[in-house]
This record gives C-alpha cells, structure tokens and sequence, in this order.
C-alpha cells in the first residue's frame, strides 16, 4: 500500500522541480500569491476542495505559502507552459494516512491536467519519479 512506502522528505520537495509532458511543478514563492488567489478565488473550487475558502484571497494565498515551510505538507505550483494553473501536493498530517490534494483554475478542467499533476506528485512523494524529469 502507499502508506507502507517511505515519503521523500519535505526538504526535497522544495528544492526540486517536477516536469511532465505538459506541466512543471516546483515550490510555491510569495512571487506567486497573485495567482495563485485569482485562481483560487472561484466558488467551483472551493466546493471541491476540503480546505479552500472562498472568497479567497491574497491574504489566504500569503499565509498558506508562508505556512508551507512549517507545515506537514508537500505543496507544488502547477505550471503549464510557465503560466500557474493551480496548485497540489500531499498532506502528511495523519502519516499512516497521507492525503493527496490539488486543484486547478476552471478553465484548466477537463483537460486531463489534474491526473497529469496528481501522477506526477505520487510518483515523487513515494519513490517513483523517473530522475530525468526533475531539476
């Protein structure tokens, strides 16, 4: 089970950037508060996800990129060709229980983004990542 596989620790999580066929994922910066909250702030999205308030706002996006260095969490910025389309990562609160986690801005939706990050993001928490796609 998944559970049974050792994590990669959140200090790797950081340095490393995470390239698929379409899509990069790399740490979230302060840099990237803006849009991450104008993606963010859509009711479609918060009704989808556990944890997301809406509205959201800058002030919800600066604290949770602030809060990520301290956090159980490993977080990525979903990027698609440069531009940030929403965000994922994996919740190590509950250890024996990690919980994926991720949305993308709805014009991003039905695209098959999402499997594409979430794979990504599986592979590299537990061990799988094909070295070649990280930088």
């Amino acid at each position: 089970m998944l559970q049974d596989i050792p994590p990669r620790t959140l200090r790797e999580a950081g340095r490393c950037i995470l390239e698929t066929e379409r899509l990069t994922l790399r740490k979230p910066t302060l840099a990237d508060v803006n849009a991450i909250a104008r993606l963010a702030d859509d009711r479609r999205i918060a009704e989808n996800t556990r944890r997301l308030p809406h509205p959201y706002s800058q002030g919800h996006a600066v604290e949770f990129v602030r809060g990520i260095a301290g956090s159980r969490e490993t977080a990525f910025l979903i990027e698609k060709d440069h531009t940030p389309i929403g965000m994922g990562g994996v919740d190590w609160r509950e250890p024996e229980m990690p919980e994926l986690g991720y949305w993308l801005g709805v014009e991003y939706w039905g695209q098959g983004l999402a499997t594409e990050a979430a794979r990504a993001i599986i592979d590299f928490t537990f061990g799988q990542f094909d070295v070649a796609h990280m930088r």
